[in-house]
């Protein structure tokens, strides 16, 4: 059976960028209000890719949505198109350590979409905002206390 992973795709993929020294502030799930100029990740749907007939443990590639927002269209674009290469040609096989002592190897990413220009944040912003998705590949290697969902092995019935 497949284990639940300790971090959310998006909280693994923001871990990736930090250790790498990405250059604005990356967050994950809630987009603060300033600075202007920042990265959020969200956990979207992924790709069911089955399961392993031997031990039934489930195969997946978690969906991520990149969500740029910048203080001009010039700048968004390129961080965009940067984001998107280093997706690409970057995040190979790369391992990523949280302080809670979980590891996790991002085999890459796939199924990676072209940039999508949003337009600004809201008639009175100027704001500019660019949406990326992708799929990634991810393995725990190293666990803490994640709490497992159990089930039952045995079916009930119902006798008329």
């Amino acid at each position: 059976m497949s284990s639940a992973l300790a971090h959310s795709p998006a909280e693994v993929l923001r871990k990736f960028l930090e250790d790498g020294d990405y250059p604005i502030g990356v967050f994950v799930s809630n987009e603060p209000s300033a600075p202007d100029d920042t990265v959020t990740i969200f956990d979207t749907a992924g790709i069911d890719d089955g399961r392993v007939m031997i031990d039934g443990e489930l195969q997946a590639h978690y969906g991520v949505q990149l969500r740029i927002r910048s203080f001009d269209h010039p700048t968004g674009w390129l961080r965009s198109q940067n984001l998107r290469t280093l997706l690409s040609e970057s995040l190979n096989q790369a391992i990523v350590t949280f302080s809670d002592g979980s590891q996790f190897i991002l085999w890459c990413s796939s199924h990676i979409g072209t940039v999508l220009a949003l337009g600004t944040e809201s008639p009175t912003s100027k704001r500019y905002l660019f949406t990326l998705n992708c799929t990634l590949s991810i393995s725990q290697i190293a666990a803490v206390n994640v709490p497992q969902v159990v089930q039952s092995s045995s079916w009930q019935t119902i006798d008329s």
